[in-house]
């Protein structure tokens, strides 16, 4: 076998389940191999596994734009943990379905939103994280968008008329420090409704012809054992995480949160109060921090007042001041002719 190059993907899960693999006495595939504390991915210059061969060739009959997609997402791991989802799945919907339950043992910081459409469902990427950076969950949506050429699905527009993006990492000089590149016309936005891809039902119901049921076992296994190992969230963090979504749509009060959570309005507020905080302050801190997020990437105030729930501009820039301590424009960047680039983990 010759290796080309290698990339490390981390994951506690992946490492879990590829023992698990083994034990079952199956091969992952050389596209999946150990190294010391992190998994290496190799790209190899033959492929003589005939699983990823098999899938290949699937995918690329279901999607012929899926060509042009491999190498920005083979870049980051993405492909091959697509492979592996594939391998475990008998249908696209299973992959899907896989991919969501694993979310939250990869990174906290984003929830998938599903919502049941006529044709279908809609899937929504949405940050809920304190905090203004743009997360390391790109591979994650970069997965989700495969899956979806793979089935031939349709990006969704929205009211606001914007297509979703896709973003894929490539590796810079230092190792282990890949850069956010923009591979489409727009940066994806976490928390508004852009961040959607509309799978078909027919299209979720189409089988994986090469999946080997015994590794698709595994695999939920081991999602299973992953998500039971995470502690469970604070009241703070379910209403921040709820409140990120909600804003995805509207501006929610507080009982609309309570009422989500399953709690009392009254112990929600009490909680929070014990907490040092309120919900308040947590919609407004998410509102601003999301608001911030926009104008560092080019938007302008006029753009991101209704995004922050305000109705004209000037009060959003008072309320933006007060928050901060200065005006929008201090927070944008000094030419909207250059993209932004962001220097991530992986």
């Amino acid at each position: 076998m010759t290796d080309s190059t290698a990339y490390t993907v981390s994951g506690r899960w992946l490492k879990v389940l590829l023992e698990l693999v083994r034990q079952q006495g199956l091969d992952p595939g050389p596209w999946l191999l150990s190294s010391g504390d992190d998994l290496s991915v190799v790209e190899q210059e033959r492929a003589p596994f005939a699983l990823e061969q098999a899938i290949f060739r699937e995918l690329e009959a279901a999607a012929p734009q899926f060509g042009a997609v491999v190498g920005k997402a083979s870049s980051s791991g993405t492909l091959p943990r697509f492979h592996f989802l594939l391998a475990s799945s008998a249908t696209l919907g299973d992959a899907l379905d896989a991919l969501i339950r694993m979310s939250p043992a990869i990174n906290s910081g984003y929830r998938f939103v599903r919502t049941r459409r006529d044709e279908g469902e809609e899937i929504a990427v949405v940050q809920v994280a304190p905090g203004d950076e743009i997360l390391p969950v790109h591979a994650e949506f970069s997965v989700l968008r495969l899956i979806s050429l793979a089935a031939g699905a349709t990006a969704t527009t929205t009211e606001r008329g914007v297509e979703p993006v896709l973003l894929t990492f490539r590796h810079s000089e230092r190792r282990g420090s890949p850069q956010v590149r923009e591979q489409w016309a727009e940066r994806l936005r976490f928390g508004q409704l852009r961040n959607a891809v509309v799978f078909r039902a027919v299209d979720l119901a189409r089988r994986c012809t090469q999946a080997e049921p015994r590794l698709g076992q595994v695999l939920h296994e081991a999602i299973d054992a992953e998500v039971k190992r995470l502690p469970a969230p604070s009241l703070e963090a379910r209403v921040h995480s709820e409140l990120a979504i909600a804003l995805s749509f509207d501006c929610p009060e507080a009982d609309q949160i309570a009422g989500k959570l399953g709690v009392a309005p009254r112990t929600m507020t009490r909680q929070l109060t014990e907490a040092g905080t309120s919900f308040t302050k947590l919609r407004m801190t998410l509102r601003m921090e999301r608001a911030r997020s926009y104008l560092r990437g080019g938007e302008t105030a006029a753009a991101v007042t209704p995004l922050a729930f305000y109705s004209e501009v000037s009060a959003f820039c008072r309320a933006y001041r007060q928050h901060f301590g200065h005006p929008p424009s201090f927070d944008q960047p000094p030419s909207f002719d250059q993209a932004p680039s962001f220097d991530q983990p992986l």
